[in-house]
C-alpha cells in the first residue's frame, strides 16, 4: 500500500499555452516578493504555479490580471493614466480602477509594497557585463 494520496492526476501534466505563461510570469515574480523578509524572494516552483493558475483561470482572466499589474506598475512609477491606457491598450476604465487600487482611496498599499520590493530587488541585482 502506497503512502501517496489517491488523487486524480492527469497522466502527464500539460504545459500551459505560451501566452498564458507570458501573462502569469510577472504575477509570479510579484508573489515571490510577498514573504515576511522584505529582501528575499519566496522560493516558488514557477512551472507548477503557472500550471496551477492555468487550471484556475481562463486565458482572458490571466490577461486581465496581467493588465492590472502592468497598469499598476506604470502608475506607481508616476506615469499618467491616459498615457498608460494609450501605450498599453488597456481600457481607460480599467486603468482608472487600478489607479484607485494602487495609489488611490481604495488602496490597501499591497500593490505599492510589492512593487517597491521588486524595484529594490532589480536595483540590487548584479549587472552582467557581456
Amino acid at each position: 500500500m502506497s503512502d501517496e494520496p489517491d488523487y486524480l492526476f492527469p497522466m502527464e501534466p500539460r504545459r500551459p499555452e505560451a501566452k498564458f505563461a507570458e501573462y502569469v510570469q510577472p504575477l509570479i515574480a510579484a508573489l515571490r516578493m510577498c514573504g515576511q523578509d522584505k529582501t528575499t524572494e519566496l522560493p516558488l516552483d514557477e512551472e507548477l504555479v503557472t500550471r496551477f493558475l492555468r487550471d484556475l483561470w481562463q486565458m482572458r482572466e490571466a490577461e486581465w490580471f496581467w493588465q492590472r499589474w502592468e497598469a499598476g506598475q506604470r502608475l506607481l512609477r508616476g506615469e499618467i493614466k491616459a498615457h498608460v491606457a494609450r501605450d498599453t491598450g488597456i481600457n481607460d476604465r480599467v486603468v482608472r480602477k487600478v489607479h484607485d487600487w494602487a495609489i488611490g482611496l481604495d488602496s490597501t498599499g499591497g500593490m505599492a509594497e510589492v512593487y517597491q520590493r521588486l524595484d529594490l530587488q532589480k536595483r540590487r541585482a548584479p549587472v552582467s557585463r557581456t
